[in-house]
């Protein structure tokens, strides 16, 4: 039973509790007039929630990318305020849905080649703030990579020697490390992995005794937010004919 209080000329009231631990509460009022009629309230559940909300997570999202608005998803408590920062700037708020899960679109254009440090805070329904997520940390990037082909075989002619053996295919590329270089040729496609700005690829002896005439090579290759080189193609000789036979005619002398 709490204290009475006294409705004002419109009947408005106040009443101050005191403390109550972190819990659902129940309240009725009764009110009475100066007859001595009570009239009993519905019930009203006050929750105090005091506890500090989970760290939300940032999960989803490129992060390499050549949006410069991207989105990031992530999880908080269900019904949480999320607020995303940009380093130390915090952007707009967005709310978890029942299940905890939140989408965040950024709203300015980011710079291109920029990398941009995300974190995320959650305030649940009760006031109580979390602490802010490990940071997510997103490039965009919207530059063509560049990719080479070296001189195949030294010179780009293959001779009968050199068609009888193994080849290898090799260039640049300024995709990152780990992207993938697609080599095709004689309607075949090789693979390799971007290393240290250089890639290779082996051919057998049986894929090399099949080349013949002139051969295009063509190379591709994306880097990790998606921008594909331009393709570049070198073309080989292939020369397996040894010369007509060499005979000495003649011998003359001084």
């Amino acid at each position: 039973v709490g204290s009475a209080v006294t409705a004002d000329g419109n009947g408005d009231w106040t009443y101050a509790s005191g403390t109550y631990a972190a819990a659902s509460h129940t309240f009725t009022a009764v009110a009475t007039d100066a007859s001595g009629n009570a009239t009993s309230s519905a019930d009203y559940v006050v929750t105090v929630d005091t506890g500090t909300p989970g760290t939300p997570v940032i999960s989803g999202g490129a992060k390499d990318t050549t949006d410069t608005k991207p989105t990031i998803t992530g999880t908080a408590e269900a019904g949480s305020s999320v607020v995303v920062s940009l380093g130390a700037a915090a952007q707009t708020a967005v709310t978890a849905d029942s299940s905890g899960n939140w989408s965040y679109t950024h709203g300015s254009a980011l710079a291109d080649g920029s990398s941009n440090s995300f974190t995320a805070v959650s305030t649940d329904t009760a006031g109580n703030e979390s602490s802010a997520s490990s940071a997510y940390v997103v490039k965009v990037d919207s530059t063509k990579p560049v990719v080479t082909i070296d001189d195949i075989a030294g010179d780009n002619k293959l001779n009968a020697s050199e068609a009888a053996g193994p080849l290898v295919v090799s260039g640049t590329t300024t995709a990152e490390d780990g992207q993938i270089v697609t080599l095709t040729a004689n309607d075949k496609t090789f693979s390799a992995l971007a290393n240290g700005g250089k890639w290779s690829v082996g051919l057998s002896s049986k894929e090399v005794g099949t080349l013949t005439g002139t051969e295009a090579f063509k190379a591709d290759v994306s880097d990790k937010a998606g921008n594909a080189a331009v393709q570049v193609t070198k073309n080989l000789d292939v020369d397996k004919t040894a010369p007509a036979n060499v005979a000495i005619t003649a011998i003359s002398t001084d």
